[in-house]
């Protein structure tokens, strides 16, 4: 026997064991520093939404979140190129009270709230064969190229077939993390968009200061004593970067901020497709 060989094998595994040693004394000192990012943490944090009648299927990050900020303003648009865009320059522009301009070519409308909202509406039914899940969202897609907008940065959050029709939510994503609060929603019934509702921004850049999020498990103990999340399932929990333009006004009123700062936050979703963004800084 090679002894020489045998005793290198035994110090590789020496050595191998006595790192795995020293991870799992370092994790498990990291945890006795912050108990909650531990599992009894966790499982108190869902023992107690339980009690409220709060289901967590969802899978919860059990180590430290950190990310940036962003600097970002809201996507804005005009009456006339919405014209262009959904109707070739054909449509009616007619402008109403309370920065609402209305564009439409016979059934078809669009309405453009504070130049920021983009809600076009189909008149009528929809026509042709109901769609499978990917070919309805292969068609909102479509749908959105056709008239110039982006759909790189979309991500489905929600995609529900009710009624013979199809439900579908997106939110944006920067560098894969969601960016809320962004949607837009679809309605489609056999082969056509029946109703599309759009607010979206646009990112400027990345600032050089970081957060820390508070533990997903310490987060969802906010959900306590909230009447409107009894009875619900929580399906995913995930960091975001959350935006809110209603700080200074609602989404319709042209005094509200077009620029500001999206920071760190933890977004929720239930399995019936909404969306809670905990707004923790």
């Amino acid at each position: 026997m090679d002894w020489s060989k045998a005793k290198n094998i035994l110090l590789v595994g020496l050595i191998i064991a006595n790192l795995t040693l020293l991870v799992f004394f370092l994790e498990a000192r990291q945890r006795m520093k912050n108990p909650e990012y531990s599992q009894e943490f966790l499982e108190e944090s869902r023992a107690l939404l339980e009690e409220e009648g709060v289901t967590l299927k969802a899978q919860v990050p059990q180590e430290p979140q950190t990310l940036g900020s962003l600097q970002v303003t809201i996507q804005e648009a005009r009456a006339d190129q919405v014209n262009r865009d959904f109707f070739q320059g054909r449509g009616e522009v007619l402008s109403k009270p309370g920065s609402l301009d209305t564009i439409s070519l016979g059934q078809d409308q669009v309405s453009l709230i504070a130049n920021r909202r983009i809600l076009y509406e189909k008149g009528g039914r929809g026509q042709g064969e109901d769609l499978e899940r990917d070919q309805a969202q292969d068609l909102a897609m479509f749908f959105l190229d056709k008239r110039g907008y982006e759909t790189s940065d979309l991500s489905l959050v929600h995609g529900d077939f009710k009624e013979g029709k199809w439900f579908l939510s997106y939110t944006m994503v920067y560098e894969g993390v969601p960016v809320e609060s962004t949607y837009t929603h679809f309605i489609i019934e056999g082969e056509e968009v029946l109703r599309m509702d759009r607010f979206w921004i646009q990112v400027l850049g990345k600032e050089e200061e970081t957060y820390v999020l508070p533990s997903g498990a310490k987060a969802l103990l906010s959900l306590l004593g909230q009447e409107a999340y009894k009875g619900r399932t929580l399906k995913a929990m995930t960091p975001c970067y959350y935006f809110n333009p209603e700080a200074q006004g609602s989404v319709e009123e042209i005094s509200q901020s077009l620029q500001g700062k999206a920071t760190p936050a933890w977004r929720l979703v239930f399995e019936d497709g909404e969306e809670l963004v905990l707004d923790l800084f």
